[in-house]
C-alpha cells in the first residue's frame, strides 16, 4: 500500500502497462490535471481504466438525502461520460471502451443516504449490507449475479477504458 497524491503520483513517467483510477475523479477539483498525471505514469501503448459513479446513481443518492454531497471528502461533481472522456483524450488517453460496475454498491449507498451518511456506520442494516458486500467479493456466483444482473440494471459506476498513444 502506498499513499500518494492524484496530482503528483510517486512514480516515474511510463511506469505502468495498466493503471486503474477507481472512484477518484468525482472527489478532486481539477480532474483534468488528475487525468494528465494518470496518463504520465502509463507507458505508451498502455491502458487505463477510470471509474466514476454513474449520473443515475448519483441523482438517486442526492434525492435520498443531502448528506451524500455535503459530507467532507464527498463528491463534488456528477460526471457526464463525455466530459470524462474528453478529459482523458486531452491528457493523451484515447477512450477505447466503456463498461459498468459495482451494481451491488448502488443499494448500499442508497441505504446509507436514507439513513444519513454521518450516522450510517452505526446502522445495523448498513453493517449487514457491508458484510454482504465483503462476502460478494469472494463469491463466484455473487460475482456473476453482479456482472450479469446488477451492473445491467443499477450500476453504481461507469468504467472508461483508454489507451495511451504508442
Amino acid at each position: 500500500m502506498l499513499r500518494g497524491d492524484a496530482f503528483r503520483l510517486p512514480f516515474a513517467n511510463a511506469s505502468f502497462d495498466r493503471a486503474i483510477c477507481s472512484e477518484v475523479m468525482e472527489h478532486v477539483h481539477d480532474y483534468r490535471a488528475a487525468a494528465r498525471e494518470l496518463a504520465r505514469v502509463v507507458r505508451p501503448g498502455g491502458t487505463a481504466a477510470v471509474t466514476v459513479p454513474t449520473a443515475t446513481s448519483e441523482q438517486l443518492y442526492l434525492r435520498l438525502g443531502d448528506d451524500y454531497f455535503e459530507s467532507p471528502g464527498g463528491h463534488i461533481r456528477i460526471f457526464r461520460p463525455n466530459d470524462l472522456a474528453a478529459a482523458l483524450l486531452s491528457a493523451g488517453l484515447a477512450p477505447i471502451g466503456v463498461g459498468f460496475a459495482h451494481g451491488f454498491h448502488t443499494p448500499y449507498w442508497a441505504l446509507r443516504s436514507v439513513v444519513g451518511l454521518p450516522r450510517s456506520d452505526g446502522s445495523r442494516l448498513v453493517q449487514l449490507y457491508r458484510l454482504f458486500l465483503i462476502q460478494a467479493t469472494t463469491s463466484p456466483w455473487l460475482d456473476r449475479i453482479e456482472k450479469w444482473v446488477m451492473n445491467r440494471i443499477c450500476p453504481k459506476s461507469l468504467v472508461l477504458y483508454a489507451r495511451r498513444a504508442a
